[in-house]
């Protein structure tokens, strides 16, 4: 049985270009529209100083048909302005946009998720506060690690920083692989309602040119879907993270580990 306790797994450099959290409104906060309440407001600027709010255009498509000729079909297409309050922090590196459907919480500089939430639930918390009947019907938690090595010879071999098991299709092209531009894969996972999609490979930043930058990806997106109040939305979020930390682990390999430890990845 594993006994590892990977919530405490941190590193000095990890290879994090961006984490999110999302939560989706089952119905919209029509209050959201015009403005945020101030309690809320002066709670995200304590985090995210630089307010940018913007106007966005949401487009629907409407599809029905008639009963006496159901080969009558109507498509109706709509389109709304909607208003997203978009926050910043001090030095751009994170940022927070609510809007009357959604909640989101994007971090490029990681540290731990202990930090992230320390920045993030104060807001949630209040939110909750001011609507006691709010429930999320989606908590997503998604984690993009890209590795990368700029100083390397051949792109196509980490042998020695990823698990073996993940690296199948490139010993699949065997001598082609100088003609591979893209080599990405994905798994699906279904834990008894909470679900992970992980997303792994050579993405390859110059497709469809054959692959010359040294970069891995593992983007990891947990979530769970249902009707969650405060509490057990911080409990989804929790096991998610959890669960991905589990697997990115599993993906990576000891050299990896050491890089990530140093002062410097670069």
């Amino acid at each position: 049985m594993d006994e590892t306790n990977y919530d405490a797994i941190s590193y000095k450099a990890p290879f994090i270009r961006e984490v999110v959290l999302k939560l989706d409104f089952p119905t919209p906060i029509t209050e959201f529209a015009d403005s945020l309440p101030q309690s809320l407001a002066n709670i995200i600027i304590g985090q995210f100083p630089i307010a940018e709010p913007r106007k966005t255009q949401a487009h629907s498509v409407a599809i029905s048909n008639n009963a006496q000729e159901p080969s009558n079909i109507s498509v109706q297409a709509s389109q709304t302005e909607m208003r997203d309050w978009l926050y910043h922090g001090i030095n751009r590196d994170k940022t927070l946009v609510l809007n009357q459907n959604t909640f989101i919480a994007s971090f490029r500089k990681y540290t731990s998720f202990e930090n992230f939430q320390e920045n993030i639930y104060p807001s949630v918390d209040e939110l909750f506060r001011l609507y006691p009947n709010l429930h999320i019907n989606r908590v997503g938690l998604r984690y993009i690690n890209v590795i990368e090595q700029k100083v390397a010879k051949n792109p196509l071999v980490w042998n020695k920083l990823i698990n073996k098991s993940l690296l199948s299709s490139l010993d699949f092209a065997n001598t082609e692989k100088e003609k591979i531009s893209r080599a990405f894969s994905v798994l699906e996972f279904n834990f008894d309602g909470e679900f992970i999609t992980f997303q792994y490979g050579i993405s390859n930043p110059d497709y469809p040119a054959p692959i010359r930058q040294k970069q891995f990806v593992l983007d990891l997106d947990g979530y769970s879907i249902g009707a969650f109040g405060k509490l057990e939305m911080k409990e989804c979020a929790k096991k998610a993270h959890s669960r991905i930390q589990k697997i990115f682990e599993s993906a990576i390999l000891d050299d990896t580990r050491k890089i990530m430890n140093a002062e410097d990845n670069s």
